[in-house]
């Protein structure tokens, strides 16, 4: 037997915030291995929009920094330090070294993280090494950053 439709319904667009996609990929993620579909991944417009101030660790710093090569005893060691230490995250930021995020690559990212701020924390510790990269190469000089 045909099922009747419903006048007048209409149909109701899947439009999810970032909370409901991290919301709805947790659930996910408690039952079966972590896949997302690419339409619940965060998108640039979810980084453009969210206010969160990120910065890194000061262990974190000093990890890059020695990574590097750079040791306390460098006569740069504390002005650069000082200075990747206050950096924030730049959507706008573009480096020598730096690939600046794509819809794939937040895809992928949101499947691995599946925190904004997780992502966002990423990809500033790519635009410090990007900057440490430069630095080290002498394309920029600390007083630069």
């Amino acid at each position: 037997m045909p099922t009747l439709k419903k006048k007048g319904a209409k149909k109701v667009k899947n439009n999810f915030n970032a909370t409901m996609r991290a919301e709805r990929a947790a659930r996910v993620c408690r039952f079966a291995p972590f896949k997302l579909a690419k339409k619940d991944a965060f998108k640039m417009t979810d980084l453009r929009k969210d206010k969160t101030n990120v910065t890194l660790s000061q262990a974190d710093i000093v990890s890059m920094l020695s990574d590097y090569g750079r040791t306390e005893g460098d006569e740069t060691y504390a002005a650069l330090k000082a200075k990747l230490c206050a950096r924030t995250f730049d959507i706008k930021f573009s480096g020598d070294f730096y690939d600046p995020p794509d819809n794939n690559m937040l895809w992928e990212l949101s499947c691995q993280y599946n925190d904004i701020i997780k992502i966002k924390e990423f990809l500033l510790r790519q635009q410090i090494q990007s900057l440490l990269a430069s630095v080290g190469k002498g394309y920029i000089e600390v007083d630069d950053l």
